[in-house]
């Protein structure tokens, strides 16, 4: 019988968010970009890879809290015991890590675009650029690198998640190792960001 509670709080934690996921196409009913462009697109209506990394977390982080909760208000459990699903740190060190890489790669992009030193008009390029290629379109390894990582950190917490044992669910960590790939994907994905400039315009020649 311990399995019951368990998937009937993972519902509960779907279902809470399908409802914000309704919520917010109700607040861009007037965009057709649809929910999941409306929150990763960039300004230059290209996908960001770091924002979809922010957005996998933050997703990850709010189902783990709702679905821990309602478990254990299913089993009888006190919600304000030691072993309450309080958020672990590297959960927290992960959803802050994801934050900041959004916060200065737009930075980066919206200083680079003001100076002249890359072009996000879309004007100079087709909009081909997306979670894991360039403005040109080409296959861009630190994109790849950071979203797999992501990835995998995601569904091993998932799997530690939904798998832990005994009938008093917590919140479980991400693992240390993961944690490092991931800090070292993000900081190769800035790097690769910050050394990224467009060559200068040809003169022609009088």
């Amino acid at each position: 019988m311990l399995a019951m509670p368990r998937f009937t709080a993972s519902l509960i934690a779907i279902g809470v968010l399908v409802l914000l996921g309704l919520l917010v196409r109700y607040q861009t009913a007037a965009s057709t970009r649809g929910v999941f462009a409306s929150l990763v697109e960039g300004a230059d209506g290209r996908l960001s890879t770091s924002k979809f990394q922010w957005l996998l977390w933050t997703v990850v982080a709010m189902f783990a809290f709702v679905q821990v909760t309602a478990e254990r208000l299913l089993r009888g459990l006190s919600i304000g015991d030691p072993a309450s699903p309080d958020m672990p740190v590297n959960l927290l060190i992960a959803m802050g890590l994801s934050t900041a890489t959004m916060v200065v790669a737009k930075g980066v992009t919206s200083a680079y675009a003001r100076d002249g030193l890359v072009d996000k008009s879309g004007a100079a390029r087709v909009q081909r650029g997306g979670l894991l290629t360039d403005d040109d379109g080409v296959v861009d390894l630190s994109k790849a690198q950071m979203a797999s990582f992501t990835l995998i950190a995601i569904a091993f917490y998932l799997i530690r998640l939904l798998g832990q044992p005994g009938s008093a669910p917590v919140m479980v960590d991400i693992d240390g190792t993961l944690m490092a790939l991931m800090g070292l994907s993000q900081g190769g994905y800035l790097g690769k960001k910050m050394a990224t400039r467009d060559p200068p315009p040809r003169t022609q020649a009088p």
